[in-house]
């Protein structure tokens, strides 16, 4: 797997990062939402090293908790707050900087959620977070609650260069906008180069709430149904601003299948993203069964194999290609749709990086890129199987044949891209 080099920052161009060589960084992240409450310290360091074996690079967690009986007390240090987010407590937040450091060491950044405006409760009724006291106690804080919690976070977090602080959440109000504002500015004025992440409701747009807002450096995504099309729209209306999809369905929710989970990460690359998050009720503590002991998943391990695959291209310089009329001449699907078919070209139309989310034939206009010889490899995201490199060149069109019973990739290079993974699988 590939090793970041901490800290990371936004690319000089923009829509992406870059780790602290400058090397383009793909964010491989894992959704751990309640894990700096749910557990202690050592269960939290035992989480992080499981991640780490399995190449994730970032970890979305939330700071604190609410539940409809008002804040959630963590293992290790009791409430957050003496009554309002304007009254912190020093022994609450010590450990989540500890937390901090630990997922530090293993070369990992965390994307904060300082305080989380979102439920999933109304979503998966197994669930029984309910954030929406975050969004009342910030509403109830006022300008000056909130520059007091901004304040805070920037005193006893400021040194830590592995935080993206992420603000809002599936919740967030109008209201709300401001408001965190007055967060995200106490956090920049007094962290140089602070990276600060917008969030929104699920679906929504970022012009739609945040457009006239100058303090975020990324939109974090929350997407549960079609994040293709959320993503690309974002990426065309704001190239300046990376896009992570940062929250979609988890593994064993919603009775989705392996390949509905897989979706989200080839869908996220496919339409300009610059990392993606999955999630999983069976591993993470706080939402897994009591008496869970698994430490991985089919989830974790296929996350892992699109990091695998991606990693081996240049997907920094890939943006989306049109549904219609472009690369993909047949074998598209319903447009907008959970079975469409999503493609990526560089600027140069010298690669290509095609995701069929069913195991049906496409169409691929070899003519729409540039001038010379193609190699064309397939991928399977469910086994990690490369098919054999097949020759093309940029005249004409060629019906492309699915490797297997499921979703599957296909590569379009100049060079043999996949070559050492169809070495590795022998």
């Amino acid at each position: 797997m590939a090793q970041m080099t901490l800290p990371v920052q936004v690319a000089p161009e923009g829509g992406y990062f870059v780790d602290g060589t400058g090397k383009p960084l793909l964010f491989h992240g894992w959704c751990a939402g309640p894990l700096l409450v749910a557990v202690d310290f050592a269960e939290a360091s035992r989480f992080l090293d499981d991640r780490a074996a399995e190449g994730i690079t970032a970890l979305a967690v939330d700071l604190v908790s609410a539940s409809g009986a008002g804040w959630r007390a963590s293992r290790s240090g009791g409430y957050p707050f003496d009554g309002g987010i304007a009254r912190p407590r020093d022994e609450y937040f010590e450990p989540a900087i500890s937390f901090v450091r630990a997922a530090r060491e293993r070369g990992m950044t965390v994307f904060m959620q300082a305080l989380p405006l979102g439920s999933r409760v109304r979503l998966d009724p197994r669930r029984t977070d309910d954030s929406l006291g975050c969004l009342s106690a910030l509403l109830d804080a006022g300008e000056s609650g909130a520059s007091a919690y901004g304040r805070f976070l920037a005193e006893r977090f400021g040194a830590a260069d592995n935080i993206i602080w992420v603000l809002g959440g599936s919740d967030t109000t109008p209201d709300a906008v401001p408001l965190l504002r007055v967060i995200a500015d106490q956090l920049a004025a007094a962290i140089p180069g602070a990276i600060i992440a917008a969030q929104g409701r699920p679906d929504d747009r970022f012009f739609e709430m945040f457009e006239n807002e100058t303090w975020p450096a990324l939109h974090a995504l929350t997407s549960y149904e079609v994040p293709h099309q959320v993503i690309r729209e974002e990426r065309a209306r704001r190239p300046d601003l990376p896009a992570v999809l940062l929250d979609s369905t988890y593994e064993n929710e919603w009775g989705a299948t392996p390949d509905m989970i897989r979706r989200q990460s080839y869908w996220a690359i496919t339409g300009g993203a610059c990392g993606q998050f999955a999630g999983s009720t069976l591993i993470t503590p706080g939402s897994a069964p009591a008496d869970a002991e698994a430490r991985s998943s089919m989830a974790t391990r296929d996350h892992s194999r699109a990091l695998s695959f991606l990693e081996k291209l240049p997907w920094w310089k890939l943006r989306a290609a049109n549904y219609t009329d472009d690369l993909v001449a047949g074998g598209v699907g319903q447009h907008w749709g959970v079975n469409t078919c999503t493609a990526a070209t560089t600027a140069e139309r010298d690669l290509a990086v095609v995701y069929v989310p069913t195991s049906r034939p496409i169409d691929i206009d070899f003519s729409k890129l540039a001038m010379g010889q193609y190699i064309v490899r397939t991928f399977q995201p469910g086994s990690g199987d490369v098919g054999p490199a097949r020759t093309f060149r940029a005249a004409g069109a060629w019906t492309i044949e699915p490797p297997g019973d499921s979703d599957w990739a296909l590569v379009i290079a100049k060079d043999d891209l996949l070559s050492s993974i169809a070495e590795e699988r022998g």
